[in-house]
């Protein structure tokens, strides 16, 4: 491990990627756990007791964004910002984690 010439903006600059990991993975996770599973459930209990609703569909698209926000974070969490618009990263061919 190579030692750096700027440990204290090393840093800033790691505690800065966590803090915008946590909050946009706290957002994600929000989405994914509590408002995802209300409107699909909600939609559900709504198309069965005899009328017809577009709610499930919203309960999926919140899935979907809490998912994609919650990868957002993971590379956010690690400084890899130029992982974010690779193709590999995003089909799940490159892995998140390092360790």
């Amino acid at each position: 491990m190579e030692k750096s010439k700027h440990p204290i903006a090393d840093m800033v600059f790691s505690l800065f990627c966590y803090f915008i990991a946590l909050v946009i993975g706290g957002i994600g996770y929000l989405f994914y756990f509590l408002f995802g599973p209300f409107f699909l459930i909600g939609g559900l209990i709504a198309g069965f007791s005899g009328g017809f609703t577009n709610v499930v569909f919203y309960g999926f698209v919140f899935f979907l964004f809490g998912g994609f926000l919650i990868r957002i974070a993971q590379a956010c969490g690690h400084g890899e910002f130029r992982k974010l618009v690779s193709l590999k990263y995003w089909m799940g061919k490159e892995e998140t984690f390092k360790f």
